[in-house]
């Protein structure tokens, strides 16, 4: 009887012998990661060493770490002469060129358009393309003279096709004059110290900022609409006259879309100037990265995109 006792006891410490190394193993591994993660953090990579315990989750997630800061830095040449890459979560600029310089920034206007008008127009405003609007350059989206959207149906479909008849029509609902205002003030409020606009379109040459500014107006855009960005990385739209009930199918252009790593942007590009630019987000391990490209050919820009995201190793 005693025998059996002890043995039941024996099994007793035995079991919380091996629950409680258990728990000092796992309690260990995880202030080994927090100390490792608090280097990084720190840019202290060389601090990280052979001998650590870690479960293989836990080091699959430091070495993520390790090289994400490991190519924190890049001096590749691209085309454009303009070019800004950044880590948004961590703040880290990796790849800088011109930053502060002061450019055209053609289409990528129409971000701040879609600002505008989504805090200044109520959701259930219907927005009619008047002759003014379908006057404008291009025919981008296939809008026509009498047609009427949602105003987010129409928001999206500016961002998508990048129409300029959308922009304007936007603009004419509060009032062209006091939209590009408000766009200004927006700006001002952002902290966009060297952005100006001229028009809603982003086809004035005088329509201005840095990608130092853009940074700012991307930060704004993730923390309060972030759904600007969504509706960007679609390969196509499908939006809905209100009156007719016609389905109307508008496709995206940025050959971006087809990069499996890509969560949205913008371009832009001035015909009468052979120049424009991009700004594209990309997902790497947890953290977004964002690329503004400025002053750039047409084929350049995208080209020089993909050459700063190779900075990553993730195109």
């Amino acid at each position: 009887m005693k025998e059996n006792i002890y043995k039941l006891i024996f099994t007793i410490i035995l079991i919380a012998g091996v629950f409680f190394s258990f728990f000092i193993f796992n309690r260990a591994n995880v202030y080994k990661v927090e100390i490792l993660k608090a280097q990084l953090d720190e840019g202290n990579v060389e601090k990280i060493g052979k001998e650590e315990i870690l479960t293989q989750n836990d080091l699959d997630q430091v070495l993520e770490e390790f090289k994400l800061f490991k190519g924190i830095s890049c001096k590749k040449e691209i085309q454009s002469e303009v070019g800004l890459g950044t880590i948004l979560e961590i703040d880290k600029i990796f790849f800088e060129k011109n930053t502060k310089e002061v450019k055209p920034i053609a289409s990528l206007t129409k971000l701040m358009t879609a600002v505008v008008a989504l805090e200044n127009l109520n959701d259930n405003e219907i927005i009619y393309i008047s002759e003014r609007a379908e006057a404008a350059f291009g025919d981008f989206g296939n809008f026509k003279v009498g047609e009427g959207f949602s105003l987010k149906d129409l928001i999206n479909g500016m961002l998508l096709s990048s129409s300029n008849d959308a922009a304007v029509a936007l603009a004419e609902k509060i009032g062209v004059k006091q939209f590009i205002n408000l766009m200004n003030r927006k700006a001002k409020e952002i902290g966009m110290k060297n952005t100006i606009f001229y028009d809603p379109t982003g086809l004035s040459v005088s329509n201005r900022s840095t990608a130092e500014d853009l940074l700012k107006l991307v930060n704004y855009i993730l923390s309060n609409h972030p759904k600007i960005f969504e509706i960007t990385r679609e390969p196509q739209i499908v939006i809905k006259e209100v009156n007719t009930q016609k389905e109307k199918i508008i496709r995206n252009e940025n050959k971006l879309v087809k990069n499996n790593a890509f969560l949205g942007g913008k371009t832009g590009f001035l015909l009468n100037i052979q120049k424009g630019g991009m700004l594209s987000l990309f997902r790497f391990s947890n953290y977004t990265v964002l690329i503004v490209i400025l002053d750039g050919d047409w084929e350049a820009r995208y080209k020089d995109t993909l050459n700063i995201l190779s900075c990553l190793s993730i195109h």
